[in-house]
């Protein structure tokens, strides 16, 4: 069987309540600072398409985390939750890379698919006080019907 990726998105996207939260030298060491990341709010669906996928056959989603504190935050495809969510790092300031194995048919194949992500906080303050992180580097690899 073959095999094919879908990028669903390379930017470094700052999930959270705190615009700049991660240009700030107070919050971590010069040599923690991530400037420049595009700020996207507590919350953001990004669609992706993944043609010729085999729904029969499991999928894989890639991505890389930054400094997931609380163990709250929500990733779903297609509607359903990933199991554990978001990882919290073991350490303030660490990239972390994750790998979560998609059940066959979690995918769709002639429709668009969905990717969610929302911060949450250890209370339900969505202004103030939600997890600030960031995802990077998402991807989608998958067995294709052909």
């Amino acid at each position: 069987m073959a095999s094919d990726f879908i990028v669903i998105f390379n930017d470094r996207l700052h999930f959270g309540s705190h615009p700049g939260y991660f240009d700030d030298a107070t919050v971590f060491r010069d040599e923690r600072l991530e400037p420049g990341v595009t700020f996207v709010g507590a919350d953001k669906t990004i669609s992706f398409a993944t043609p010729d996928i085999d729904l029969s056959q499991p999928a894989v989603l890639m991505y890389q985390s930054f400094d997931v504190t609380l163990p709250r935050n929500v990733i779903k495809v297609n509607g359903v939750d990933l199991l554990g969510g978001i990882p919290v790092c073991s350490r303030r300031g660490e990239w972390k890379s994750n790998l979560s194995v998609l059940a066959p048919g979690a995918m769709k194949k002639d429709v668009t698919n969905e990717l969610f992500i929302e911060a949450h906080g250890e209370t339900d303050d969505r202004e103030n006080s939600c997890d600030n992180f960031i995802l990077a580097s998402v991807v989608v690899l998958y067995k294709t019907a052909a």
